[in-house]
């Protein structure tokens, strides 16, 4: 592949007209920055509840819910001697009598297996199963990933880092009865960790995608949730490997999926705030937009989707900034603003051509600095990457089809697709 490093530079201001999807939205309260921590949308009561993940002083066990008319974070209090261990990556769902359950997740003390249930009216929290060992249950992991489906009323995970190492089992536990059930198939996904899941409840099935086992993963599986079998998605393309993202389901076969990392666990370099629609349907993935507005780069957040307004909550995280507690939200129905095109303070990337025949350009809106330049094939496989300051490629020994091209830069992640003929 030959490099012709030629530097495009967009110095113009002038006012256009943007559709903008994200907004961010200043809440109060004192909730702390945290990554890895359980999150979910009470429907019933207009909030959204958050139980424990990892800050700056370590693992945390605090359980907070933010109003969603006055977007106020205020914590809840717990009035039992007893309660969950802090910890992170802990699954968290809205079970029976709509209380919140916690499952698994991985503390100072190491990996957990017990199951517990808090009760708003009483303000108490109940070990339902404690941590075990034992055969024939689930085991002690973190990473894993999971759903409640109230038809059934089970809990089912899949997956995740055990206390021998990473696993690939499906598990579902009975609420009723205190029970888990091995749902050992034999064609299932390979073994992972830090993958994400979502209950796709009009197809009665469990999605999940990525993770971690020998690099980055970016194959996507659905388990029916009441054969329990598992069968993969084969697209035609997929997005480019990660770990530590984030996943919704907004209904008709439609699965969202914003940000994580592409690079290896603890190497932020590679925060991700890309966004991505699966169609389950069509088998297909595609970026949606999202206007100029967009949220940083981050691994280990949470999103949650509010379908009374079509709309995507974000939450905290990490990226190589630190730990975030911001919130910002996607709005499907984007808003008209006019804005300045923007400033030299503010960096923005472009490709042209695109589709590309023969060469594409990178364009800049200011001098990126010493960025790295990645470019990647529908798989997430890197097929070049260089440190570079602004290039145009040759890419008339490619394949047709569409390929991935990722720029870091000190503060910057940019993911770009490209269409070669």
């Amino acid at each position: 592949m030959k490099i012709c490093t030629t530097l495009f530079l967009m110095m113009v201001s002038f006012t256009m007209y943007a559709q903008e999807y994200w907004s961010q939205v200043i809440t109060t309260g004192d909730i702390s920055a945290r990554d890895n921590f359980g999150m979910l949308y009470d429907s019933a009561n207009q909030r959204i509840l958050l139980f424990g993940g990892r800050g700056e002083n370590g693992f945390v066990n605090d359980l907070w819910q933010l109003d969603l008319e006055t977007f106020h974070w205020s914590e809840l209090v717990v009035m039992s001697a007893e309660e969950p261990v802090a910890r992170h990556t802990p699954e968290v769902f809205s079970g029976p009598e709509n209380n919140l359950w916690v499952v698994s997740g991985q503390s100072n003390e190491g990996v957990h297996n017990d199951v517990w249930t808090y009760d708003f009216n009483s303000g108490e929290w109940q070990e339902i199963f404690g941590d075990t060992i034992v055969s024939g249950v689930f085991q002690p992991r973190y990473g894993t990933a999971s759903m409640f489906d109230p038809v059934n009323n089970n809990f089912v995970a899949f997956a995740g880092f055990a206390h021998f190492g990473r696993v690939k089992d499906t598990y579902s536990f009975q609420i009723d009865t205190v029970h888990w059930t091995n749902q050992g198939m034999p064609f299932r996904p390979e073994r992972r960790c830090l993958h994400e899941g979502i209950f796709a409840d009009d197809r009665r099935e469990f999605w999940i995608f990525g993770g971690q086992f020998e690099g980055n993963r970016n194959d996507i599986w659905r388990l029916s949730v009441d054969s329990f079998v598992w069968n993969e998605f084969i697209p035609p393309i997929a997005p480019p490997a990660r770990h530590f993202h984030s996943m919704i389901y907004r209904g008709n076969d439609q699965m969202i999926m914003f940000g994580g990392n592409s690079a290896p666990q603890g190497d932020y370099s590679g925060a991700l705030n890309d966004l991505w629609k699966f169609d389950g349907d069509l088998v297909e993935w595609d970026t949606l937009p999202q206007g100029s507005n967009i949220p940083p780069s981050r691994v280990g957040h949470s999103a949650v989707y509010i379908p009374e307004t079509d709309k995507i909550i974000v939450f905290g995280g990490q990226n190589e900034s630190g730990f975030l507690n911001d919130l910002w939200v996607y709005d499907f129905d984007p808003v008209t603003v006019s804005v300045e095109t923007p400033s030299t303070n503010e960096l923005e990337v472009s490709i042209y051509p695109n589709p590309a025949d023969e060469i594409f350009s990178l364009h800049f809106s200011r001098d990126p600095g010493v960025a790295l330049v990645r470019v990647m094939d529908s798989s997430g496989k890197s097929v070049f990457e260089s440190q570079l300051h602004a290039s145009q490629y040759d890419v008339s020994a490619l394949p047709a089809g569409i390929y991935f091209v990722q720029v870091v830069t000190e503060s910057n992640n940019f993911v770009r697709k490209l269409l070669v003929n």
